[in-house]
């Protein structure tokens, strides 16, 4: 019976402890994110991706095949969409070079082409 609500921790979230109906996280130890912000960026506040933190899976082939290296941030060009319009129509896409990338959880993500983040696109 504990197990929904954490156990031992259970009454220490919520009154009712194991009694309650409701299943409840327990957010002690959990990583605390910030978001990024435009004006931070644009100061150079963020890590942007170098040779190190651009996975292989966002390299566009062209820029490889036009002299650069797989290893070489700057001859990789990130395919990046906008935002869906309001009405779904696709966002535009274009290539950005990985040097302008912020190193966010998005570098990780499957999802292609990858988003402009719609917190800066929209200034």
């Amino acid at each position: 019976a504990g197990a929904k609500n954490g156990g031992s921790a259970a009454g220490e979230l919520c009154p009712r402890g194991d009694a309650c109906e409701y299943v409840h996280a327990d957010p002690r130890g959990a990583a605390e994110l910030a978001p990024h912000e435009l004006g931070a960026a644009m100061a150079g506040e963020y890590e942007r991706v170098g040779d190190t933190t651009l996975p292989a899976a966002l390299l566009n082939p062209d820029a490889v095949a036009a002299g650069g290296s797989a290893a070489d941030v700057n001859a990789a060009a990130i395919e990046l969409a906008y935002p869906d319009g309001e009405d779904g129509t696709p966002g535009a896409r274009e290539h950005v070079p990985a040097s302008r990338l912020l190193v966010t959880r998005v570098l990780k993500c499957k999802r292609r082409p990858l988003r402009h983040c719609s917190h800066f696109t929209a200034h």
